[in-house]
């Protein structure tokens, strides 16, 4: 991997245990390291995301999702921060167009991202548990422990979802 992906990657990792500066941080070298690189900004807008930073999120996954269109890793999180920053039409836009355009037994978690953005903990736990049932590459324990999904963590279902792609819910609060 190159250095500006690792720096990304361990960014994530420390946004999700919390440790928002120093990821921030850790995004920002990375997309300076390879600005031209989706997944910098990806990754650099997810910590955003995480850090409850809605602005400079939508801006680094706008621009993730112009270097590289029709990522769903990429729509799932901007979806998620359009309908948290009050922009529903733009996040329902963006989850249609995906849902239109990729196998939604393949995309459960992005879709399931949007959701809790709109408002909608039900739409995002049927759509966590259809991508956790249909094997959907996006899960991780990483991407569970995201902040965006804290409206769904403490049901049962979301602990369901969990048990079923072989995580232990106690240790994503669920």
């Amino acid at each position: 991997p190159t250095p500006s992906l690792v720096a990304a990657s361990y960014g994530v990792g420390l946004g999700t245990v919390g440790a928002y500066a120093q990821a921030i941080e850790e995004g920002r070298r990375a997309v300076g390291l390879d600005p031209a690189l989706s997944v910098t900004h990806l990754l650099l807008g997810r910590v955003y995301v995480d850090a409850g930073h809605l602005t400079r999120a939508l801006d680094q996954l706008e621009t993730a999702n112009r270097l590289q269109p029709g990522i769903p890793a990429t729509e799932g999180a901007l979806g998620y921060a359009y309908g948290a920053s009050g922009q529903p039409v733009q996040a329902r836009k963006l989850l249609a167009d995906l849902l239109t355009r990729a196998d939604p037994d393949r995309v459960g978690l992005a879709v399931a991202r949007v959701y809790p953005g709109l408002g909608n903990p039900d739409s995002a736990l049927v759509w966590l548990r259809r991508g956790a049932e249909h094997g959907d590459p996006g899960f991780s324990s990483q991407s569970l422990a995201s902040p965006m999904f804290d409206p769904v963590r403490g049901d049962r279902r979301f602990a369901a979802v969990v048990r079923t792609i072989h995580l232990d819910p106690k240790r994503l609060g669920g």
